[in-house]
């Protein structure tokens, strides 16, 4: 539950997890599509997974480092590399 301003909200990690999740792979099959790199469904969703698992950095405690800019570049680079690189 967070609270803000004497405002309640319920946050549900399941939908939150389901949601990244999709968008991310949207996301990296758009970019795979408008660069016309060649990559296979299963890598996709290592992408999309990684970049789900990193949207779950804002519920941690004293999570500052996980949420600077470098932390930010280095899940991006690693969704890219899961999704694209070939084996």
């Amino acid at each position: 539950m967070l609270q803000t301003a004497g405002v309640t909200a319920d946050v549900y990690v399941d939908v939150v997890i389901l949601v990244n999740f999709v968008m991310d792979f949207f996301v990296l099959w758009a970019a795979g599509k408008l660069a016309r790199i060649q990559t296979r469904f299963f890598r996709l969703v290592l992408g999309a997974l990684a970049g789900a698992a990193y949207a779950l950095v804002v519920f941690l405690p004293e999570s500052s480092f996980l949420t600077s800019l470098p932390a930010k570049l280095c899940c991006s680079v690693l969704m890219a590399v899961l999704a694209y690189t070939p084996l």
